[in-house]
């Protein structure tokens, strides 16, 4: 489940390629990025859904989720991050996602049946981020990420990922609770937002986005699902 710690640190380091370019192309970049890595992270859940569906005893779904998924995608993509407004850009989103969150559930078990829709507020609340703190991205986080060419902010935080799957006892398997869940995804969070305030201190509005970022991926752990 790590790539989906890594999911907004690889979106702002895209970024990080397009400091001196103008608006225009630095949209383009955002754009380009997010679809790539919106690519590899849907992939993976596919895999994880999948590999817990047939565990789960419904093997025989595999095809008609893996249809639900294309559809899914094909759906979402009607709409452009930063093209469309944020509120169209979420709506979008909720609307296209729920027959997948239905059949998903379908063949989770009770207990984990809360992951489909943690991952759709996990969504939203990214893409609001994206949204709301677009100007602190452009001016301020793209030039502090440069940070990451250095080898040890880099490789520190991917041994912070590693280090924390494993004291968390990260598998393929969904919990079996969203507690359980949150208890191994949280920490890692704070693998970011650990070296931004450490090595951002000349930006000080990155401050700001540290805490959003939290906050962010704090909300879909807070709420009850059914």
């Amino acid at each position: 489940m790590k790539f989906l710690i890594c999911m907004c640190f690889l979106v702002i380091i895209g970024l990080s390629s397009a400091e001196n370019e103008k608006r225009p192309a630095l949209k383009r970049i955002v754009r380009s990025t997010l679809g790539q890595i919106t690519t590899a992270a849907t992939e993976q859940l596919k895999t994880l859904i999948i590999k817990n569906c047939v565990e789960n005893g419904f093997a025989d779904n595999e095809d008609d989720l893996k249809q639900s998924f294309s559809d899914l995608e094909a759906c979402v993509s009607k709409r452009k991050i930063y093209v469309d407004d944020k509120e169209d850009f979420i709506n979008n989103i909720k609307e296209c996602s729920q027959e997948s969150i239905k059949k998903v559930k379908g063949c989770l078990t009770e207990k984990q049946s809360y992951f489909p829709d943690f991952l759709l507020n996990l969504a939203t609340k990214n893409v609001e981020l994206l949204y709301d703190d677009k100007e602190i991205i452009t001016t301020d986080l793209v030039p502090c990420m440069k940070v990451f060419q250095r080898f040890d902010v880099s490789f520190g935080y991917l041994k912070c990922i590693v280090t924390t799957s494993k004291r968390t006892n990260d598998t393929a398997t969904i919990p079996d609770s969203l507690e359980n869940y949150c208890s191994r995804f949280l920490p890692a969070i704070h693998c970011l937002t650990d070296i931004l305030d450490k090595e951002c201190t000349q930006y000080p509005k990155v401050k700001k986005y540290s805490e959003d970022h939290l906050r962010a991926n704090e909300y879909p752990c807070e709420q009850k699902y059914e």
